[in-house]
């Protein structure tokens, strides 16, 4: 007669005690995290989309950095060149000798919608904020980015002016992209190309006509001390000088999406191969 050995009874209720109350723990304790990580990133974003609008002032040089490790705003300032008579100005960035001109804002729990709030400094030493660009992108499964100016129908405006028109940032194959634009006041009724983009091997962006022979500017890599971009921008650039800035934003998501995509790929492919191995063996 087989001898069959019983588990004594106090380990399946010891077993059952952990599994009733281990669970709603962890439940507890990740919830708490998420709410934690919910509230911090609440605080570093917290845009104010009602806003009252103008027109874009960005100058054709500046830098833009996030505003911190835990933020998706970023930070849009001059270079240090172009504030030599406003040092005196109370809005000095005193960490990093800049001005500020404009903050790029994400809307909370949104795919890549992003305002630009500029500052404007008044004579009095009162400071606005006032809404001049959004951006998102076209569908919410492509990754085509749709740029438009709140003012772009203000008529003091001339109808050729680069602010008055809407843009559209598009991808090719090799992770380059490109800057479409349509002028409607001009009475373009459609898209065109004018510019092209590309990583350089600094890792910054660099920005060309569409057959190559012009150079419209450049957005610097990231500057290891300071954590920011440097953007300069060509007088002759057919587009408004925010565009690099907006353009290496969503450059860096869009790659980060693709590496996340062929990171699963790669597992995938990995996983395959091993199980061809084992129905081998």
């Amino acid at each position: 007669m087989p001898y069959n050995e019983r588990t004594p009874l106090i380990s399946t209720e010891r077993a059952n005690y952990q599994t009733r109350y281990y669970n709603p723990c962890c439940f507890l304790l990740c919830s708490i995290v998420v709410i934690i990580i919910t509230g911090v990133i609440s605080s570093n974003n917290n845009a104010d989309f009602d806003l009252p609008t103008d027109i874009s002032q960005i100058p054709l040089g500046y830098s833009f950095r996030l505003k911190n490790r835990w933020s998706t705003e970023y930070l849009v300032e001059t270079l240090p060149v172009e504030f030599q008579d406003v040092l005196s100005n109370k809005e000095m960035n005193d960490d990093h000798g800049v001005m500020m001109i404009a903050k790029i804002v994400s809307k909370l729990w949104s795919k890549g919608i992003y305002q630009i709030q500029e500052f404007r400094y008044k004579p009095d030493g009162n400071v606005t904020m006032v809404s001049t660009v959004f951006s998102n992108y076209e569908e919410f499964w492509l990754d085509d980015v749709l740029i438009s100016f709140t003012e772009k129908n203000n008529e003091s405006l001339k109808p050729l002016d680069l602010r008055t028109c809407d843009y559209r940032i598009g991808w090719f194959w090799l992770s380059d992209g490109y800057i479409s634009r349509k002028c409607s006041r001009a009475n373009e009724e459609k898209f065109y190309k004018v510019a092209y983009f590309r990583r350089n091997s600094l890792d910054g962006l660099d920005f060309f006509s569409m057959n190559h022979t012009i150079e419209y500017g450049e957005v610097s890599k990231v500057d290891p001390w300071l954590d920011r971009r440097d953007v300069i921008v060509d007088q002759s650039a057919p587009y408004p000088p925010i565009l690099p800035a907006i353009c290496s934003i969503y450059y860096d998501s869009y790659e980060n999406s693709k590496n996340g995509w062929n990171s699963i790929y790669n597992e995938n492919e990995s996983l395959n191969s091993r199980h061809g191995d084992d129905n081998q063996e």
